[in-house]
């Protein structure tokens, strides 16, 4: 994205303002003695001091076209965040900082013809979905007399889902949500484990369906056993979960899309995605970051 604004701002930095107070004390003698070496390092100083404010405004103000990605912060996790620079945009290898209102950590980065991207790290405490906020890049380039920093906007979002719970089981935490009774988690004729929930399909066995939810009013279910086949793992989530049960869909999420295994996942009883790639693992961790907010 290209700024709407290039306005830059500088300042002396505390090295610079030592070096301003020294050039000035050597001006001071100059004057006081006449001595003409004392001139020239006054003109040399100055020289210097000079020439590096406008380096230093001319490199950060050159710095025009960003590209944003949209964020998945796991909550209460710092993550790093990566924005790419247009390459083409600064003269040489320079300093380069990031931070943001919801930056945890300063990251510096070194910018060269191979390496264009500033990083940051992000960290929220709360699930939801929010603008990123706005990024202060400043650096300090050449010799760090001077500091230059522009404000970046972005149209990008933050999205921060659960924090993923390990250790569960992920179908003992489907049934305490819903008052399955436990006696139903295997199969009466041939005592296959129970697995899962899916929608029923026209091909299902009557004898299959979880009578009990239909009775809940949550649709026909067919009850997956160890003993079936079964091409894809349903993940069901709806308004009134809490966060640890969001967490451990989230953590059966990452696992099923690491180890490839297809997922169906359902938000309120409807199917909101399914696949194995990585555009449907960002849909439902979009969905858990909304329902997350409600929940807390």
């Amino acid at each position: 994205m290209k700024l709407s604004s290039n306005k830059t701002y500088i300042l002396p930095s505390l090295f610079g303002l030592g070096m301003i107070a020294v050039t000035f004390l050597v001006f001071i003698i100059a004057i006081t003695f006449g001595h003409p070496f004392s001139y020239f390092i006054t003109f040399f100083l100055v020289s210097i001091i000079v020439v590096c404010a406008f380096s230093t405004n001319s490199a950060i103000t050159k710095l025009k076209t960003f590209h944003f990605h949209d964020t998945f912060l796991e909550c209460d996790n710092e993550e790093m965040v990566y924005v790419s620079i247009s390459n083409r945009e600064f003269n040489g290898p320079m300093s380069v900082h990031a931070i943001s209102d919801m930056s945890v950590s300063e990251r510096i980065t070194f910018i060269t013809k191979n390496n264009s991207k500033l990083r940051f790290s992000l960290k929220s405490d709360h699930c939801g979905i929010s603008k990123l906020s706005r990024l202060k890049i400043y650096t300090k380039y050449p010799l760090g007399i001077f500091k230059a920093w522009k404000y970046v906007d972005s149209n990008k979002k933050v999205i921060v889902y659960p924090k993923r719970v390990k250790g569960k089981n992920i179908q003992q935490e489907f049934n305490f949500r819903n008052g399955v009774d436990q006696e139903s988690s295997y199969n009466i004729e041939t005592k296959d484990e129970f697995l899962e929930h899916r929608k029923f399909r026209d091909t299902d066995s009557w004898k299959h369906i979880d009578w009990k939810a239909f009775a809940r009013g949550r649709g026909l279910l067919t009850k997956n056993f160890s003993g079936q086949e079964s091409s894809a793992l349903t993940l069901e989530v709806d308004r009134n979960d809490d966060l640890t049960y969001l967490g451990v869909i989230t953590d059966e999420l990452f696992r099923c899309y690491s180890s490839s295994i297809e997922t169906i996942f359902l938000v309120n009883g409807d199917v909101l995605s399914r696949g194995t790639n990585k555009n449907h693992l960002y849909k439902c961790l979009r969905a858990l970051a909304s329902l997350g907010a409600k929940s807390e």
